[in-house]
């Protein structure tokens, strides 16, 4: 058995820096599913098409019964039309849909608009897959985080407590470490963001910065990376972590404010593997952690601490269960490959990271035709196809039994798109010229939609009079006959909209 979990961790950041690189390793495949959207008035036109590519060359693949059946049934319900024969290049689907978008890649979209006379603003937007539910997912790393740092400062008390060094060890581990390890996973997690994933020098910023946390508070030198390096693959690949042990000693006793010939002793248990194991399980199988994970998965303390001292298995003719209620009894290595589950677990909750590069990957490459180009969107504009474009990785569709993989890509991806189309002769009209566009006029449809059918009434008849008669006062003065003509500090309905009109009715130069 190799050190504890909780060392492993400190490789992760690594891997981080290793995953464009891997990204695009022989063996994986793509899964593309090539979106193309066409606004046609109040409905949106959709051709969705689903191919296969190896990686890295892109070399197409065909689609089969066997790996792409149940998704090509999927997506035919979805568009309400008979699934294709299979095995094929590519597999098409098309519709019109109006409002709310079919959920056939995964997800959700909605094809949205807001009128006025003056002009209307139209939106598309769609999430895909992923879990928007980012405030879970933190709080999960934030709990597991502090679960392993309630262990460390477990186990160290459980051999230190009897210096008087220990409460200034213990508040280093129990708040600056602990600060510090949070952090720590907070920048392993921005890798799940699509725009760092798919960036080499973004995922390059994200170790970089991890690095320079740790430089400045004092964990390592830059100077010290290649023999620290070396330490881990020591540590890691060989089973031989006495240099990264005699580092953690000397890092412990300088947080103490300690000297390291006094504590040498004290320390004993951090001096080689054996010792460490002996002394990490006389604390961790005594914990309130482990007593609580054996219980959720219905194992009792003493059946597993007398079959880890016995060494028997719970089918051996040697089992000392009750005969009259026999109950199971787990083999040591048993309780071992538990162990190591149970802290796998924790720490991959603690540091998980975006692991694409682990298996094959999916991606959307949509386009948007739109009249004008959107004044917000967080695609790129083709001027010369007049057309919004993504290509975003999107999350694995879960398993037909249900089974969530722990290298899986939370982070949804969202594609977005919000462009204005002015009324060109109402415009002309009430202004004089067309000059309430973009946000200013989405501001104004929000606002024109929040009026009464009344208050649309007065606005209307009111608008057209004031284009010669001094706007900006009138409409700095207007009331609707439902407000009150003489309350103090009042705001009137209009007040908002009104500053938006007067630049229009007076463009700044």
């Amino acid at each position: 058995m190799r050190l504890p979990s909780f060392l492993a961790a400190s490789r992760i950041i690594s891997l981080v820096a290793m995953a464009a690189a891997l990204l695009t390793a022989p063996g994986c495949e793509e899964k593309i599913y090539d979106l193309e959207l066409r606004p046609s008035g109040d409905k949106i036109e959709r051709r969705l098409t689903l191919s296969r590519h190896n990686l890295p060359d892109h070399s197409p693949k065909s689609l089969s019964g066997e790996n792409d059946g149940p998704e090509i049934r999927r997506l035919a319900a979805a568009y309400k039309v008979d699934p294709p024969k299979l095995p094929q290049r590519k597999a098409v689907f098309s519709g019109t849909f109006r409002d709310a978008l079919p959920q056939d890649i995964g997800g959700a979209g909605r094809y949205v608009h807001w009128e006025s006379p003056l002009g209307r603003v139209r939106i598309y937007v769609e999430r895909f897959r992923g879990n928007d539910d980012m405030y879970s997912s933190l709080e999960k790393r934030r709990k597991a985080v502090d679960q392993i740092v309630d262990l460390l400062v477990g186990w160290f008390e459980s051999e230190l407590r009897g210096q008087p060094e220990w409460p200034t060890l213990r508040i280093f581990l129990d708040q600056q470490f602990r600060n510090d390890l949070q952090n720590f996973s907070l920048f392993v997690w921005s890798t799940n963001v699509r725009d760092i994933f798919e960036s080499t020098d973004a995922l390059a910023e994200v170790a970089i910065r991890a690095a320079q946390y740790c430089v400045e508070r004092n964990y390592v030198t830059y100077e010290e990376t290649p023999t620290l390096r070396r330490e881990f693959e020591d540590a890691q690949e060989r089973d031989n972590p006495t240099a990264l042990l005699k580092r953690i000693r000397q890092l412990i006793v300088v947080r103490a404010g300690a000297t390291e010939t006094r504590w040498k002793q004290s320390l004993e248990f951090l001096s080689d593997t054996g010792r460490l194991q002996v002394s990490w399980h006389r604390y961790f199988w005594q914990s309130p952690y482990f007593k609580k994970t054996v219980a959720d998965i219905g194992l009792e303390r003493r059946q597993v601490l007398r079959s880890r001292a016995s060494g028997e298995d719970a089918t051996s003719p040697g089992s000392t269960s009750d005969a009259a209620e026999p109950k199971p009894i787990f083999s040591a290595q048993f309780v071992d490959a538990k162990e190591a589950a149970f802290l796998g677990n924790l720490f991959w909750s603690a540091f998980a990271f975006n692991s694409h590069f682990l298996s094959d990957v999916s991606r959307v490459q949509a386009n948007l035709e739109a009249p004008r180009k959107p004044f917000w969107t967080n695609g790129k504009w083709n001027d010369k196809q007049r057309r919004v474009e993504w290509s975003p990785l999107i999350a694995e569709l879960p398993k037909p039994d249900g089974e969530k993989s722990p290298f899986s890509f939370e982070w949804p991806a969202l594609c977005f798109a919000v462009w204005d189309e002015p009324s060109d002769a109402e415009q002309k009209r009430i202004f004089g010229r067309i000059g309430l566009t973009g946000h200013h006029l989405l501001d104004y449809c929000l606002w024109y939609g929040g009026l009464s059918g009344l208050e649309k009434k007065e606005w209307e008849a009111f608008l057209p009079t004031i284009r010669d008669n001094q706007p900006a006062s009138r409409l700095k003065a207007f009331l609707f006959s439902g407000e009150p003509r003489d309350r103090k500090n009042y705001q009137s309905v209009a007040s908002d909209i009104a500053t938006t009109l007067t630049d229009v009715y007076y463009p700044k130069k």
